[in-house]
C-alpha cells in the first residue's frame, strides 16, 4: 500500500497564507473587541471596519509592536475608528507619534518659561516697590530729571543754552530727553558732554542720539559702555557687541572738570560695576545704580540682584560719605538712577555709611 504526503485542503492553504503575512502583534480586531473581515490587498493584510472601510486602531495596522498598542490606540484620527486608504502606514502613525512627543515637550517648556517670567516679575516687583517713585520734569537748581521708562537721566545746565546729561536712558532714540529738551526750546546741538555714571545699556542706549556730545565715563567701564565688555553677571548669556558708542574721554577717580560754566567733581564707587562714578554738579550727588532713595527719605545700597559686587559697593558708599565730608554743605539733593530725589543733603548718604560701620 502506497502513502504520500496529503494535499492541503483550500481551507489550510488560506489558514497558511493568513499566518505568513500577519505576525502576532497585527491580529485583527485587537483593542477594539470586535471581529473584522481581512481585506487583502496585494502582500497586505488590513481588518477593515463593519462598513468595509480600512479600521484605523492602530493595533491593526502594520509594523506596530505590540508592547505599545494600548497608547497608540488613542492616535486614531478620524471620528468612528476609520481612515483612509494609507492613514495606516507605519510610517504615518511613527510621525503622528513623534509630533504628539514634540508637542508635549514644547507644552512643557512654554510652563517653565512661564514660570521663570512670573518669577523674575515678582522678584522686580519686590525690589522696586520700595523705591521713591521718579518724579518726571522735577528741577533743582540748574537739573531736570527725565523720566525714561524705569531709570532717569538728568539735564544739567552748562548756561542758557547748552546743556550736559548724566546718563543718557533706556530709549535709543532718547525721545524723553529730546521732548525735555524741546520743552526749553533746545535740541541736540545743545548737548555739549554726557557723564555715564556706568556702562549699563539702559544709562547708555540714549548716547548715540546727540552725536555732538562728548562722552565720558570712569577707565573701568568704557569697554562696557561701548559694548566691547559684558557685566560679569550675563558673562554666561551674553556675547561682546560693539554698539557704535565712543567713551571720547576716560575719567579718573578726584578728578574736577569744568565744561563750560559747569564745575564736575568725580568719585569712584566701584561695586554695581568696576567703573561706577559718582558725581557732583550743581549740589547735586549724582550716583547713578550703586544707591536707592526709599519710599522713607532713606537712602539704601543699590540692589543686590542686579550689583556685581554689594559688598564692595557698599564699602564704596562708606568711603564716598567720608571723602564728601569736607563738601557736606555744597551737596543738596541725592539723585540715583532708580528711583526718586532725595532733598535732604548729605545726611542720608551719612546715615547709610554709619549703619554699615
Amino acid at each position: 500500500m502506497a502513502f504520500g504526503v496529503a494535499k492541503p485542503g483550500p481551507l489550510a492553504e488560506s489558514l497558511g497564507s493568513a499566518q505568513g503575512n500577519l505576525s502576532p502583534p497585527h491580529i485583527a480586531g485587537v483593542g477594539d473587541g470586535v471581529a473584522h473581515p481581512i481585506e487583502k490587498d496585494g502582500n497586505d493584510v488590513k481588518p477593515s471596519g463593519p462598513s468595509g472601510e480600512p479600521n484605523c486602531s492602530l493595533a491593526n495596522c502594520i509594523g506596530l509592536p505590540i508592547d505599545d498598542i494600548a497608547g497608540r490606540e488613542k492616535l486614531s484620527t478620524v471620528e468612528g475608528g476609520h481612515c483612509e486608504p494609507g492613514e495606516c502606514d507605519p510610517t504615518v502613525i511613527q510621525s503622528h507619534i513623534v509630533m504628539k512627543r514634540v508637542f508635549k515637550i514644547l507644552k512643557i517648556l512654554a510652563l517653565c518659561l512661564g514660570v521663570l517670567v512670573l518669577a523674575l516679575g515678582i522678584l522686580l516687583f519686590v525690589t522696586f516697590s520700595g523705591g521713591l517713585p521718579i518724579a518726571d520734569g522735577q528741577r533743582l537748581d540748574g537739573v531736570e530729571v527725565v523720566k525714561d521708562g524705569i531709570v532717569s537721566a538728568f539735564i544739567v545746565d552748562i548756561d542758557d543754552h547748552s546743556v550736559a546729561l548724566v546718563d543718557a536712558g533706556n530709549d535709543r532714540q532718547a525721545k524723553p530727553i529730546l521732548r525735555a529738551l524741546a520743552r526749553r526750546g533746545l535740541g541736540v546741538e545743545a548737548v555739549k558732554a554726557i557723564f555715564l555714571t556706568h556702562g549699563d545699556r539702559d544709562h547708555t542706549a540714549g548716547v548715540l542720539a546727540f552725536p555732538r556730545a562728548e562722552v565720558m565715563a570712569l577707565e573701568p567701564d568704557v569697554a562696557l559702555a561701548e559694548g566691547r565688555a559684558v557685566k560679569s553677571l550675563f558673562k554666561h548669556f551674553a556675547s561682546p557687541r560693539p554698539n557704535g558708542i565712543k567713551v571720547a574721554r576716560p575719567l579718573r577717580n578726584g578728578e574736577t572738570l569744568q565744561v563750560g560754566g559747569l564745575g564736575v567733581r568725580v568719585f569712584a564707587v566701584p561695586g554695581h560695576t568696576p567703573g561706577s562714578a559718582a558725581f557732583l554738579a550743581r549740589s547735586v550727588l549724582f550716583m547713578g545704580d550703586s544707591a536707592e532713595a526709599t519710599k522713607d527719605g532713606k537712602l539704601a545700597a543699590g540692589h543686590w540682584l542686579f550689583t556685581e559686587n554689594p559688598a564692595l559697593d557698599r564699602a564704596s558708599l562708606r568711603q564716598l560719605a567720608a571723602r564728601l565730608q569736607p563738601f557736606a554743605v555744597d551737596v543738596k539733593a541725592i539723585a540715583c538712577a532708580h528711583s526718586g530725589v532725595l532733598t535732604s543733603g548729605l545726611a542720608p548718604l551719612a546715615e547709610l555709611a554709619a549703619g554699615e560701620k
